[in-house]
């Protein structure tokens, strides 16, 4: 049941994260959220696949350049599990920090990687200023849904062992 709730999650975290943002000028990537924590708490194998195939769906229901999110979010779920493969005690502000930086150096990326994708390249001082609401409001509801998803029990059953180390 744990897991079938972790897929559904991991499911809607791009349809949400859509409709979220076309409501509203500023949004919280629940895809990069998503990524990051099956990255932690999973390994860099199951970050990269999560993120790949997030990106692959967000490309797909943005109907923006293709690949562009692809490279970003598989980016993200690697860098992530490099990071749980280093960190031992994790918590709210371990979680704040990474997910501000890898919000902001994902969606940097990204925006690099617009006009090879064939996009239209917003402004820099355009997207820094999307940037600059992004990633503050990322970072927070990110690392509380982190640890609450961890407190709900979605995480993995045994923290003391990881299979991916």
């Amino acid at each position: 049941m744990r897991t079938l709730v972790g897929l559904l999650l991991l499911f809607l975290a791009v349809p949400l994260q859509v409709a979220l943002s076309s409501a509203t000028h500023g949004f919280v990537d629940l895809s990069l959220v998503a990524t990051y924590f099956c990255g932690l708490y999973f390994g860099k194998g199951a970050g990269l696949a999560v993120g790949a195939s997030l990106g692959i769906f967000l490309d797909g229901c943005t109907l923006g350049p293709p690949g562009q999110h692809l490279i970003g979010r598989a980016v993200t779920g690697y860098v992530a599990g490099a990071l749980g493969e280093r960190t031992y005690v994790r918590g709210p502000l371990l979680h704040l920090v990474a997910l501000a930086l890898l919000t902001a150096a994902i969606h940097t990326l990204e925006w690099l990687l617009l006009p090879l994708a064939g996009g239209v390249v917003p402004a820099p001082g355009a997207f820094f200023a999307a940037l600059v609401v992004d990633m503050p409001v990322t970072a927070v509801v990110g690392a509380l849904l982190v640890y609450g998803a961890i407190r709900f029990g979605l995480g993995p059953r045994d923290t003391t062992y990881y299979s991916h180390r």
